[in-house]
């Protein structure tokens, strides 16, 4: 789980946990390569691979998802 507020990933890993799944709560700016990279290195890591990735990274102003372009 990686966020750029660290404790909010951190939430969502212990949810992951509880369910007897693994996890890890990295911070993470998606806008910076290094950032990526280094969160990458992290998960190979700590898991050996990534079998799954979801990408879900965006930003709405008025919060209203039917205005988004």
């Amino acid at each position: 789980m990686c966020d750029v507020d660290r404790p909010s990933a951190a939430e969502t890993a212990a949810l992951i946990d509880e369910l007897g799944r693994s996890s890890l709560a990295v911070e993470c700016d998606v806008s910076n390569r290094e950032s990526v990279a280094a969160l990458l290195r992290s998960f190979v890591e700590s898991f050996d691979r990534i079998d799954i990735l979801v990408n879900n990274a965006g930003i709405t102003r008025d919060a209203l998802f039917v205005r988004m372009k």
